[in-house]
């Protein structure tokens, strides 16, 4: 029983021996043979991206050009191979000193390139290491219009401002330039008429704002700037309190009418530097006797009807106020 045992145990090592030597010589003749594939030929579509120089002077490209071509090629399989590990490719630069042109109009241009014209250059920037058989598109069309300049004025959109507390814009944004010069198509230039800030928001402000604010360029349209600056002054505010009486307006000569009480108490937020400026004469309050007819209420509604442009904000008490209403006495 213990010789059967041991003549197996001798026999199943055999096995798992002859098993790897077998998957060894398996493995070296893959190995082999995906050496021996690499160093033949084939022809595979490689996905080359490309870009353009060389634009034809005074004139705006208004096509849709391609950003890849795809190239048919022939080199051994260890070149394509490292090709398609890459993980980027550097663009391939089409120079179009060679487009031929028919023109439509003076203002229109068609052009074209035949890409075979082109394959020496693939050639050369691929590194000589593969044989260019086809390029598709066989031909890229290209469409340019007239170009124009027109100097437009930048209008500030989109720009949100929140000062500290106590803190307030004391002036309108401005910016700086405060026009352009844009070029592009002249279909596209006669349409438009400003040039537009990015969206910006700047929180938290105290201080006077010099800001860098990019513009929006639309895509088929240069500009001779991508940014501008926009300012703002910004001020420290305190409140300034008057007493000031308030006016009947529209009563008839013959009646007179009396308040109760005659003033009001106005409190109003201006910047500091403007603070001695600020005089209660500025402001207006009133009541209209032609209200009464109208006034669900027994009282008269106070409208402040003048005040200082340059105060920050203001309110004032009371809203309303007790009316007695006589004939005057001749």
């Amino acid at each position: 029983m213990q010789e059967k045992i041991i003549k197996q145990h001798i026999s199943n090592t055999l096995k798992n021996k002859n098993l790897r030597i077998f998957s060894i010589f398996v493995v070296i003749s893959f190995i082999l043979w995906f050496f021996n594939a690499l160093n033949q030929e084939y022809i595979n579509k490689l996905l080359i991206p490309v870009t353009f120089k060389n634009f034809p002077q005074n004139k705006a490209n208004v096509s849709d050009l391609p950003n890849n071509l795809v190239v048919s090629v022939k080199a051994n399989g260890l070149d394509i191979l490292k090709f398609e590990m890459r993980k980027s490719f550097s663009p391939l630069t089409i120079d179009l000193s060679q487009l031929k042109f028919d023109y439509v109009n003076k203002d229109t241009t068609i052009a074209y390139l035949l890409t075979y014209r082109i394959k020496d250059e693939i050639e050369v920037q691929l590194q000589g290491k593969f044989k260019v058989e086809m390029i598709s598109p066989d031909t890229l069309f290209f469409r340019f219009s007239k170009l124009s300049f027109k100097k437009v004025p930048v209008k500030i959109d989109n720009i949100k401002i929140l000062p500290q507390k106590q803190f307030y814009v004391k002036t309108p944004p401005t910016v700086e330039p405060d026009s352009v010069t844009i070029r592009g198509p002249l279909a596209i230039i006669d349409t438009i008429s400003e040039i537009y800030t990015k969206p910006l928001e700047l929180i938290d402000v105290k201080e006077n704002i010099k800001q860098k604010a990019e513009l929006i360029i639309p895509p088929e349209i240069n500009c001779n700037t991508q940014s501008v600056t926009i300012f703002a002054k910004i001020e420290e505010f305190t409140e300034k309190t008057f007493k000031i009486k308030i006016i009947p307006t529209n009563v008839p000569d013959t009646m007179k009418m009396e308040l109760f009480p005659d003033e009001v108490t106005v409190i109003c937020k201006v910047g500091i530097s403007r603070y001695d400026n600020i005089q209660s004469n500025a402001f207006v309050a009133i009541v209209d006797y032609n209200s009464i007819h109208t006034n669900k209420g027994e009282k008269l509604y106070v409208r402040m009807i003048a005040y200082p442009s340059t105060i920050y904000s203001y309110s004032y008490t009371p809203e309303f106020v007790d009316y007695i209403l006589e004939p005057k006495k001749k």
